[in-house]
């Protein structure tokens, strides 16, 4: 099966397949395809005539499949994507019409099936018999590869990313993928030539503050700055609604998983070694050997227990907090100060 990057890179060089199966939890990525292909298959002048996008739950295969074999009027190839292709194929007679369009397809034609979801073993079957044609299953999206994402759709923008402003951006962001293309679109229309992007742009035009984030608490914690931590924790608390209290308790969880790790690697001086195992930029190493120091092991099992503790709280069981307040400040005394 053809990468994510391999199929946008052949489009964009004129290599079309006939057909395009897209699909996988995360939409993203079909979605990027489709784009690609609306923008590079049939010229503008001819759009109107040879290109068309359909909901599956809106016309029968058979119709999509009969227009399909119309000839284009303008262009060499004409363009049809089914949007919710799913609804093609709930029954066996679905699947069976698909064969046998891929043993008969035209070349005057490009179809795109955007198939929300994971698609059945005998879908992918029918692909692994057509070496002319793509099928695309998007792979599940891990947090840790969140950074290398977020880097690669920014690198489209001829952007890169200081390692600090790569954190802000995934701590505000999270794991949605269009709206951190929005983001880089965004800074796109003031920054056309592209360039480096720094904590003080992403403060300036995307609006989340280089001092009190959720990336910079987890920094004071990490380096025991109480002061820090307490300051960050006071804007929070006047703030609610920007900053959600589940996402800074998960992302803490997460630190402190990571942090155990680090005290278990046989070689703490390998850097390269250091940020593999952990899945972090070599940037911050440092700040896990620091805290490191502050935190043993012992501590580091505590906190993570004190932290599943607000966590159910949060989520209305065993207890409840009075305020915003009340939570931030019992976790960071219990965290940082408790020994």
């Amino acid at each position: 099966m053809k990468t994510f990057k391999k199929i946008i890179s052949d489009i964009a060089g004129g290599l079309v397949s006939p057909v395009y199966f897209l699909s996988g939890e995360e939409a993203y990525f079909a979605k990027k395809i489709e784009e690609i292909l609306l923008k590079n298959v049939v010229p503008e002048e001819a759009k109107t005539f040879d290109e068309a996008v359909f909901y599956a739950s809106e016309i029968s295969l058979d119709d999509f499949l009969l227009r399909a074999g119309a000839f284009p009027m303008l262009a060499p190839k004409q363009l049809l994507v089914a949007r919710q292709a799913q609804y093609f194929f709930k029954r066996q007679q679905g699947i069976e019409r698909l064969k046998q369009y891929l043993n008969n397809k035209p070349t005057f034609t490009v179809v795109v099936f955007r198939y929300d979801g994971k698609p059945g073993v005998k879908i992918k079957n029918l692909f692994k018999k057509d070496s002319e044609s793509i099928f695309y299953e998007a792979p599940k999206l891990y947090e840790n590869r969140m950074g290398e994402i977020l880097s690669e759709i920014f690198a489209g923008k001829n952007f890169t990313l200081a390692p600090k402003s790569q954190m802000m951006l995934l701590e505000y962001i999270g794991m949605d993928l269009a709206r951190m293309e929005k983001e880089a679109e965004k800074l796109s229309v003031v920054f056309p030539e592209g360039g480096k992007i720094t904590p003080e742009i992403i403060e300036e035009y995307i609006g989340i503050s280089k001092d009190y984030n959720f990336f910079e608490l987890k920094s004071a914690i990490a380096r025991g700055d109480i002061k820090k931590a307490v300051k960050i924790a006071s804007v929070f608390g006047k703030n609610p609604k920007e900053y959600a209290l589940i996402p800074v308790v998960a992302m803490l969880y997460n630190f402190f998983v990571q942090l155990y790790q680090y005290h278990t690697l046989p070689d703490k001086n390998n850097r390269s070694a250091v940020a593999s195992a952990l899945k972090i930029n070599p940037y911050f190493i440092e700040e896990y050997r620091i805290a490191a120091r502050i935190y043993p092991m012992k501590r580091i099992s505590r906190n993570m227990e004190v932290l599943k503790e607000i966590d159910l709280k949060l989520k209305g069981f065993g207890g409840q907090y009075e305020t915003y307040r009340d939570i931030l400040n019992d976790l960071i005394y219990r965290i940082m100060l408790s020994s």
